[in-house]
């Protein structure tokens, strides 16, 4: 299991997303991955000032486009928030559900208190206090946007994340 959280992306609109907490998604500012699909959606962010980065991962070299400050992240649960941080948001051909940098995490003062259990807290609450993992399948059903190649050769990996790439490098206009 892993511990997702629900968050509202406030930009000119407000967007509710389920996402994971990733520690070892390390980053210099607050930093939110989303999927191309979360680009698409109008009002929460202008692509126009994104910059091409490459970022290095445990599975090699990843292309994403950074959006500084682009939108306010906001965690909500059933009785309590944090507060809202103005986050740079990373667009990403190949991530599936919206990630957490180290840093936000931070920001949001988020405390896990139990990856396999899904179980996490705010750090101002008491250490009793637990929470429960977010379904990310209700939040984010929208959100992914997979490739299907009905009749057609299948494509290696590496075919793959080029498709996937020039897709999104086109979506955002850059």
């Amino acid at each position: 299991m892993a511990v997702r959280v629900k968050l509202l992306l406030k930009g000119e609109t407000t967007k509710e997303v389920v996402a994971l907490i990733n520690s070892g998604y390390e980053a210099d500012t607050p930093q939110l991955m989303i999927s191309i699909s979360l680009v698409l959606l109008p009002g929460l962010w202008s692509p126009q000032n994104a910059k091409e980065l490459t970022y290095d991962t445990a599975g090699g070299s990843l292309r994403v486009w950074l959006i500084p400050q682009a939108v306010k992240v906001q965690v909500v649960a059933e009785d309590a928030s944090s507060r809202e941080d103005a986050t740079d948001i990373a667009i990403s051909p190949l991530a599936e559900e919206p990630l957490i940098s180290d840093i936000l995490a931070g920001e949001l003062e988020l405390a896990v208190e139990d990856f396999a259990k899904g179980h996490w807290r705010f750090r101002w609450e008491p250490k009793e206090k637990t929470r429960t993992n977010e379904n990310h399948k209700q939040h984010n059903t929208t959100h992914n946007i997979k490739q299907h190649h009905t009749g057609k050769p299948n494509l290696n990996h590496k075919a793959k994340c080029k498709l996937k790439y020039s897709k999104t490098k086109s979506i955002i206009g850059i």
